[in-house]
C-alpha cells in the first residue's frame, strides 16, 4: 500500500516540479514540443538514409523526441521481455539437461532390493525373464562423510533423497566411461582404493582435489579412498563409486547385491513397466522383494516439473509487466499525437492522407516495440545466466548452460509487434480524424 502511494508521487514529482518553475511567458508560448528542436545525431543518421519513405523516417525521429518518456516505456517493456525470454531460456536449458541425463543413465530400469541377496541367484532369476538385453549388479548403500570425532552425520531431507550420499559398487572399472569427465581420470581394474564421485557428491565432500584422501563412513565403518575422478551425472543423487571388491570390503557383503540395472530390448515405457512387473514376480517366487523401482520414464516425470512453477511464475509476471508497458506505450502515443496536432495539420495541407497519418503513428509505436525487443535480448542474457546458475546448482550441482530460447524470442516478438500496433492504433485513428481546421486551430 505504501509503495502504491509513494512510487507514483515520486515519479510525478519531477514533471510537477518542472511545470511549477515555468514563468508566465514560457507557459503562454509553450507548444508542447519545441518548434525548432536542436539537431541531434539521430537526425544526422536519418538524413543519410536513402530509398526509404521520408515520412517513415520522420516516425523514427518522433520516437526520440521525448527521450525521458521513451526511456520509461522502453525500460518497462525491455524488463518484461528480458524476464520472458530468460524464463523460456531457463526452461530450454533445463530440458536439455534432462535429455542429457538419459545418456548418463545407460539403462532402462533400476531395481533396489529390500536387502542383500546372492548375486548369482538374482542374475539367474532376472535372466529367465524375456525382453531383457543386459542385467548388471549395482549395489548401493547410504554413506556419510567421516568426522574426526567419530560421529556419523547423514544430511538428508525428509524425502530420503535430497542431500543424501549413495555409495555404489561398479561392476567393472570402465562402466562410467560413457559419462562426461569433469576432472581426473577413471581408475584401472585393480585400483580398489580409488574413488569416483559425481558433481553432487563432490560438492558435498567440500570439492576435494584429485588425489586427495576422502574418508567415508559406510555400514558403521570408516574407509579412506583417494579421489580419482569427478564425473557429470544429471538428475542423479550425489553418488560415490568404488570397485566391486572395495564395496564388498566396506559393507562386508561378499558375492551379494541389493540393486540391479537392466537394459530392455524394447525401450518403450510400457514395455519397461511390463518387464519390471515380470521381474518382481520372478524374484518374489524366490522370496526376494523389490524396495524401489526406478525407470527412465518415471525419472523424467519426477524431475520434469521441478522448474515449471518457477518458469510459469516468471512468465506470468512478465506478461503483466508487458500489459502495463503496452498501456504506457498507448498513453505515450496519445500524448505524442496531441503534441503533434499542428504537424498533422501541415501534413494534411501538403497532401497527407488518413492512411499516411495512421501509418506514421503506428510505425512509431512499432519502432519503439522492436527497440524494446533488442533491449530485452541484451537484458535476458545476464538474467538467464543468474537464474540458470541458481536453479542448476540447486538441482544438479552444475549451473544450467546458457541457451537462448528461439521459441521464446519468437513468441515475445509476436506479442510486442501485435501489442505495439494495437497500442498505437487508437491514437493513430484519432489523429487521422482531425480536420485541417481543427489542427491549425489547436493551441
Amino acid at each position: 500500500m505504501i509503495g502504491g502511494v509513494v512510487i507514483p508521487l515520486a515519479f510525478a514529482f519531477v514533471p510537477i516540479n518542472r511545470a511549477a518553475r515555468l514563468t508566465v511567458r514560457e507557459a503562454i508560448s509553450d507548444f508542447g514540443v519545441s518548434s525548432a528542436p536542436a539537431r541531434s545525431w539521430i537526425d544526422s543518421l536519418l538524413a543519410r538514409i536513402r530509398g526509404v519513405d521520408r515520412t517513415l523516417l520522420l516516425s523514427v525521429r518522433n520516437a526520440f523526441r521525448q527521450r525521458g518518456r521513451l526511456v520509461l516505456t522502453l525500460g518497462l517493456l525491455a524488463s518484461a521481455g528480458g524476464m520472458f525470454i530468460a524464463s523460456t531460456s531457463v526452461q530450454t536449458a533445463w530440458d536439455y539437461f534432462v535429455s542429457a541425463s538419459a545418456h548418463d543413465r545407460d539403462y532402462d530400469l533400476e531395481l533396489q532390493l529390500n536387502g542383500y541377496a546372492p548375486t548369482s541367484d538374482v542374475l539367474n532369476l532376472v535372466s529367465n525373464v524375456g525382453g531383457i538385453a543386459k542385467v548388471e549388479p549395482w549395489s548401493v548403500t547410504p554413506a556419510a562423510i567421516a568426522r574426526a570425532d567419530g560421529l556419523t552425520v547423514v544430511r538428508t531431507y525428509p524425502d530420503g533423497g535430497h542431500a543424501s550420499l549413495d555409495f555404489r559398487a561398479m561392476p567393472r572399472a570402465d562402466r562410467l566411461a560413457h559419462l562426461v569427465l569433469l576432472q581426473g581420470s577413471l581408475p584401472s581394474e585393480g585400483q580398489d582404493d580409488k574413488l569416483i564421485v559425481n558433481q553432487g557428491a563432490w560438492n558435498q565432500l567440500g570439492r576435494p582435489d584429485i588425489g586427495d584422501s576422502v574418508a567415508l563412513t559406510v555400514a558403521g565403518r570408516t574407509s579412506t579412498y583417494h579421489l580419482a575422478a569427478v564425473v557429470r551425472q544429471i538428475v542423479t543423487l550425489p553418488s560415490a563409486f568404488v570397485s566391486r571388491i572395495a564395496y564388498q570390503s566396506a559393507t562386508r557383503t561378499r558375492n551379494l547385491t541389493n540393486a540391479i540395472r537392466i537394459v530392455t530390448e524394447d525401450h518403450a515405457a510400457a514395455s519397461v513397466d511390463l518387464v519390471s512387473k515380470k521381474i518382481e514376480a520372478e524374484l518374489a517366487g524366490a522370496s526376494i522383494h523389490i524396495a524401489k523401482s526406478i525407470s527412465e520414464a518415471r525419472m523424467d516425470s519426477a524431475v520434469g516439473g521441478h522448474v515449471k512453477i518457477l518458469v510459469v511464475s516468471l512468465i506470468a509476471m512478465s506478461i503483466l509487466m508487458a500489459i502495463v508497458g503496452l498501456l504506457g506505450l498507448a498513453s505515450a502515443q496519445g500524448i505524442s499525437v496531441a503534441e503533434r496536432t499542428r504537424e498533422f495539420g501541415i501534413m494534411r495541407t501538403i497532401g497527407g492522407t488518413n492512411t499516411v497519418i495512421v501509418r506514421n503513428v503506428v510505425a512509431e509505436g512499432l519502432f519503439i516495440g522492436l527497440l524494446s525487443v533488442m533491449a530485452a535480448i541484451v537484458l535476458s542474457l545476464p538474467l538467464t545466466m543468474g537464474i540458470g546458475r541458481l536453479v542448476g546448482t540447486m538441482s544438479f550441482g552444475l549451473p544450467l548452460p546458457l541457451m537462448l530460447s528461439h521459441a521464446g524470442l519468437a513468441i515475445w516478438l509476436a506479442i510486442l509487434v501485435g501489442g505495439s500496433v494495437l497500442a498505437s492504433l487508437i491514437p493513430a485513428v484519432r489523429a487521422a480524424r482531425l480536420t485541417i481546421r481543427e489542427t491549425l486551430a489547436y493551441v
